[in-house]
């Protein structure tokens, strides 16, 4: 069941992923992989920058936001409005209190949903995904291309390359999951 799995892994994930002190408190295959994540550390850091430009006054929709890092910088940036979506319950728990603490966190939302129980998204909006489309099944990647249109995008998939930070990658892959 997917819901139950991120639901008990997203936040502990996040926090070793994103947190640049280290403070993980995950299993040491978990902190091995960490320490490997720099490309999603960049990734994060790179999405606003490279929508920036079209952001201004703009709606952003996040598929797989997890606990909403990215919805202030998006704001920040210019967005006119974020709503961030996410399958697990408790990372939209986390991104709720986080944004309640954000002067302007009245132009951000976020809901629990599944991608291919999606209503029809806003047609103005920037569609983000960032790490999303690698974990979703054939299904729900043809329902989120036929929601696509011609709407302005930026989704981000795995890296494959022969790096060793990939080969690391693929190895914690085969052994979490």
């Amino acid at each position: 069941d997917p819901r139950a799995f991120w639901n008990k892994k997203i936040l502990l994930w996040e926090a070793g992923r994103y947190d640049v002190n280290g403070q993980s408190r995950n299993s040491s295959l978990e902190r091995i992989a960490d320490r490997s994540s720099n490309s999603l550390r960049h990734r994060q850091c790179l999405g606003v920058e490279l929508i920036s430009k079209k952001i201004e006054g703009r709606h952003i929709v996040e598929l797989g936001c997890g606990s909403g890092m990215l919805a202030i910088p998006f704001i920040e940036a210019g967005a006119s409005t974020y709503h961030g979506i996410d399958i697990a319950d408790v990372a939209i728990e986390a991104a709720q209190a986080r944004a309640a603490g954000y002067e302007q966190g009245g132009r951000i939302s976020f809901e629990v949903a599944q991608v291919n129980t999606l209503s029809e998204l806003n047609r103005d909006a920037i569609i983000v995904s960032l790490g999303l489309l690698d974990w979703l099944n054939d299904d729900e990647l043809g329902n989120l291309i036929a929601q696509q249109g011609e709407r302005d995008f930026l989704h981000s998939i795995s890296e494959d390359s022969a790096s060793l930070s990939q080969l690391l990658h693929r190895f914690y892959v085969h052994l979490a999951y």
